[in-house]
């Protein structure tokens, strides 16, 4: 699916948002995210915890009660490299070169985007928040039993607005042309 959003100012580039998703990889560590941007780049992989302990919470455990649930391992984190100003791929490419050169090996990082080691000062790892999807179904609930819809974390129009974007992009791919939101 592709979003187009309109440049915020005049001298603003619009904005193209590319979403994809697939359950078919051979990879052993999945991509769930990639974000890309004039100034910067974010990556994640791995699954969602919270599946680990579906056995435990089906067993009648409380979240509260299982440690570690919904917190991922270090090596699960995303990355983030974030430029100082806006550049385009060719500078950035000639800047990592120039650094990769400066800095041991040692040093590299091993994260990998466009076939290319960045050195590690140019990288950050961003911990997850912890997870918790029980937490949701108890905000249902505690909106449900209490009568007032106000409680609920997510409101109705949001939701209905999410899926008004899934059904568009169904629309969008089967006329295989752009539609307005």
């Amino acid at each position: 699916m592709d979003l187009y959003y309109p440049p915020p100012n005049p001298t603003s580039s619009p904005l193209h948002v590319t979403l994809r998703a697939s359950i078919m990889s051979p990879l052993p560590k999945q991509l769930r995210f990639q974000i890309k941007g004039s100034r910067g780049t974010f990556i994640k992989h791995g699954l969602d915890p919270q599946g680990d302990f579906r056995e435990e919470l089906a067993r009648g455990k409380r979240v509260e009660d299982v440690p570690g649930y919904g917190v991922e391992k270090e090596e699960d984190w995303g990355t983030v490299w974030v430029a100082e100003e806006e550049r385009d791929g060719a500078v950035f490419r000639s800047e990592v070169d120039a650094r990769r050169k400066a800095v041991k090996q040692d040093a590299v990082a091993r994260v990998h985007s466009n076939r290319r080691w960045f050195p590690a000062d140019l990288l950050r790892r961003i911990k997850s928040e912890p997870g918790n999807y029980p937490a949701l179904y108890s905000n249902l609930y505690d909106a449900i039993t209490s009568k007032d819809p106000g409680r609920l974390a997510v409101k109705p129009e949001e939701a209905v607005q999410v899926l008004r974007l899934i059904e568009l992009g169904v629309r969008s791919s089967r006329e295989g042309r752009v539609l307005d939101v």
